[in-house]
């Protein structure tokens, strides 16, 4: 046998054996759900009330990978579909989620619907909307204890040569559901370059009921009765049009966007900015497990790259590419976190309004269409 090999598997199959037995045995360390960097971009996983928000039928994909050099590592697939519908001052979502850590080991699968009500109000031209959203959501783990190698198997010249005396529960896979609950306030307002400012603030409460589905526990894979721990995420994001360059009618736009997240004893910050010009836009991030942390504490860096194409008329494509460098502790041994996701818009103007003939609804809520990328994506409604 292959002892460096060996030795690989074990080490990575004792780290996560050590972190589902943390998670699985106290109450003060509970699991925690996955992160992802592009959160601008899986918007209803975070916050519910950002449902149908774009004012467009549109679909999304997001694929993350973490720890490419740790065999296995963790990846995570993410696939949504949104809506709004106007007449009925209402967003409507629907997701899944998996996401895998170390080949397969641990894994785990969501799905969710989304539900936003929107009330909206004018103050002289300036458009307010105050959403609330609820989303209730199913919940699976399973691990394979089959594919994890333990202490008492191990020979030191022959490798896992023994049998274990590990008696893994196996009341798998545990399932279990919940309540996430959102409140988003945006506020659109004129500018002298016939764009709207965008301003939006949102708060939201994941894992605010949890109910099992088994005679088993809630969440432990371990046959303890601990619970899933309540995720709470803020969101502040500012959309401006910044300048014009001499002779064009191209705009830029400035995106400034802070994120906090915190579940359990575990908590996560995001600073930074994106930039758009014609089709194309670039960004920069900064997370850090701390608010206002110095740079010597600094988790990552966060490049973004995204691209605007126009399909039709009424539809349009984004492509978005993030990658985390880690700058402390397993930077060079673990990788960074590699994100792409993909956004695919289609202006309906409602599914319900066009099948109940009760037209589109502009003028009671702010319902903007997506266009090719000449024209800005998010125009204003008439």
């Amino acid at each position: 046998m292959n002892i460096d090999l060996w030795s690989k598997r074990y080490v990575i199959g004792s780290l996560l054996l050590l972190g589902v037995l943390l998670i699985s045995s106290a109450t003060a360390v509970r699991a925690q759900d996955p992160v992802f960097t592009q959160y601008f971009n899986s918007r209803i996983y975070s916050n519910p009330a950002f449902a149908g928000i774009d004012g467009a039928l549109n679909f999304t994909a997001n694929y993350r990978k973490q720890w490419g050099k740790v065999p296995g590592g963790f990846t995570t697939q993410y696939v949504s579909v949104e809506d709004f519908e106007p007449c009925f001052n209402s967003g409507l979502g629907l997701f899944v989620m998996q996401d895998t850590e170390g080949e397969g080991l641990l894994r785990t699968q969501m799905a969710a619907i989304s539900y936003a009500y929107v009330i909206p109000f004018r103050q002289g031209k300036t458009l307010h909307n105050i959403r609330l959203g609820l989303s209730p959501y199913y919940l699976q783990k399973t691990i394979d204890w089959s594919r994890l190698i333990f202490s008492d198997q191990l020979d030191p010249k022959e490798g896992a040569i023994f049998p274990t005396q590990f008696q893994p529960f196996d009341n798998l896979p545990v399932n279990f559901g919940g309540l996430n609950a959102g409140f988003v306030y945006r506020r659109d307002r004129p500018t002298k370059w016939k764009d709207n400012s965008q301003l939006s603030i949102g708060v939201a409460v994941n894992h605010l009921l949890n109910v099992s589905f088994d005679t088993g526990p809630i969440e432990s894979l371990q046959g303890l009765d601990t619970g899933l721990s309540p995720r709470i995420s803020a969101f502040l994001g500012y959309y401006h049009p910044m300048f014009r360059m001499t002779n064009k009618r191209y705009i830029f736009y400035l995106t400034p966007q802070v994120r906090y997240e915190t579940q359990g004893k575990l908590q996560s910050t995001s600073v930074g900015a994106t930039i758009r010009y014609e089709t194309m836009t670039i960004g920069m991030f900064y997370q850090n497990s701390t608010p206002f942390a110095n740079w010597q504490n600094t988790n990552s860096l966060v490049a973004y790259v995204g691209l605007s194409l126009g399909v039709a008329d009424d539809q349009a494509i984004d492509i978005g590419l993030s990658y985390d460098t880690n700058a402390g502790g397993l930077r060079s041994r673990t990788g960074g976190v590699f994100e792409v996701s993909l956004k695919y818009y289609i202006d309906n103007n409602g599914l319900f309004c066009k099948l109940f003939d009760m037209g589109s609804g502009d003028s009671r809520v702010h319902c903007p269409p997506v266009g090719q990328p000449a024209k800005r994506r998010y125009r204003q409604s008439k």
